[in-house]
């Protein structure tokens, strides 16, 4: 029911993205985790699936890759949360990277996650979005930065994605 009011449904897993095609979605699907090994890789591209980018081995396969479709591409940047992404020095080589692959699309899309957006006052939100700020001016491109307390607490960072994954469930 939600799929014809969203630009993108984000999932986990490729097998994830593979069932929602199964039971008949049609919209884009975002791999939010990436990929976890080259052949799901290929398997992700031929299906359409956006892939984040957030491992410099995830980068090596796409060099390798030899398929017949490119790659909706994602860079994911770690300004702060300290789970995935890579890092604020690695980004601008990994957003290159990226442009310059025959098997990317020609948008590469740029995004983070703020690690303490549900408490508004925290010191972390302003310099994670200081430093993805800085990022966009050297990675060009559609942006996404909220999480589901971000969408409802820090509306000027909305740009052109927002991720509400909690805030879904009420």
């Amino acid at each position: 029911r939600l799929a014809p009011h969203v630009d993108l449904l984000g999932v986990a897993s490729i097998d994830e993205a593979l069932a929602l095609r199964k039971v008949g979605i049609r919209t884009p699907i975002l791999l939010a985790e990436g990929v976890f090994e080259a052949t799901e890789l290929l398997q992700a591209a031929t299906a359409g699936f956006h892939v984040v980018f957030h491992q410099a081995q995830q980068l090596e396969w796409l060099e390798k890759l030899h398929g017949p479709v490119k790659v909706e591409a994602w860079l994911k940047v770690n300004t702060g949360m300290g789970r995935l992404g890579f890092t604020l020095e690695e980004a601008p080589g990994a957003y290159r990277r990226l442009r310059q692959s025959y098997q990317t699309a020609p948008q590469v899309r740029l995004m983070s996650h703020f690690a303490c957006a549900d408490e508004v006052d925290h010191p972390l939100n302003a310099l994670q979005w200081e430093r993805f700020q800085a990022l966009s001016g050297e990675c060009p491109g559609p942006r996404s930065l909220c999480n589901s307390a971000a969408v409802f607490n820090f509306p000027q960072c909305h740009y052109e994605f927002i991720r509400p994954g909690l805030a879904l469930y009420g």
